[in-house]
């Protein structure tokens, strides 16, 4: 499960990597043709890197209130496991052969 989760956090930050690199290639192919962008495209690729941030930001969140959530439950089945296996062994001895 945690290979998972990292292999998600991996890919995500590979994507969030490759996105100002195309930005950049944009703002080349724009200057290569000599048209003039019709708005400042620093703030814009700045605006875009920031909400890929935030993004990125929240599902690490995210993962890591599942993780504690999961980590929890294992905590609680581990407690309980032991009782359950010894109420239902209590009920397999207590039925007349």
């Amino acid at each position: 499960m945690k290979t998972l989760i990292v292999s998600i956090v991996i890919g995500m930050l590979a994507l969030a990597g490759a996105a100002p690199v195309a930005a950049q290639l944009k703002d080349d192919e724009a200057t290569s043709v000599g048209a003039t962008p019709p708005h400042d495209l620093a703030a814009e690729r700045n605006s875009y890197t920031n909400f890929a941030q935030s993004e990125m930001r929240m599902w690490e969140k995210k993962l890591h209130d599942f993780n504690a959530r999961l980590d929890t439950s294992a905590t609680v089945n581990k407690t309980n496991a032991p009782k359950s296996l010894d109420s239902a062994w209590t009920e397999t001895r207590a039925v007349p052969a």
